[in-house]
C-alpha cells in the first residue's frame, strides 16, 4: 500500500502547513481500490462523503471537501452540493495550491 495516499497525505499536508488545525480533523477517509490488492472499489466516494457528514452530525454537503483528480467524481460530488478540490496535475498529486485555487473560485 502506498503511504502517500488519502489520510496519510492529508495529515502530512496539514502538519506541514497548519499543524495547529490537525486536531480539528475528526475523520479523514481515503480509499483507492487500485492500491488495495483484492479489494472491491465499492461502496465508493459518495458513501465515504456520507460517513464524514454523519461523523460531524450530518452536516451540510458544502461543509465537506472532496479532493480528487477525476472530473466525473468531482462533478457528481459538486452536483450533490459538496465542496470539491480538483487535483490540477495528477502526475504531481494534490498540492496546497489546488485547494487555494478551489477556494478562490467559490
Amino acid at each position: 500500500m502506498r503511504s502517500d495516499h488519502g489520510p496519510d497525505l492529508a495529515t502530512a499536508v496539514i502538519t506541514a502547513h497548519c499543524p495547529e488545525t490537525l486536531p480539528a480533523f475528526g475523520i479523514m477517509i481515503g480509499y483507492d481500490a487500485s492500491i488495495h490488492e483484492g479489494k472491491d472499489a465499492a461502496p465508493g466516494k459518495g458513501h465515504h462523503l456520507g460517513r464524514i457528514r454523519a461523523h460531524f452530525g450530518d452536516v451540510s454537503p458544502a461543509a465537506v471537501a472532496l479532493i480528487d483528480d477525476s472530473v466525473g467524481v468531482l462533478a457528481h460530488a459538486a452536483a450533490t452540493g459538496h465542496f470539491t478540490v480538483p487535483v490540477r496535475n495528477p502526475d504531481m498529486g494534490f498540492r496546497l495550491d489546488d485547494a487555494i485555487v478551489a477556494l478562490a473560485s467559490t
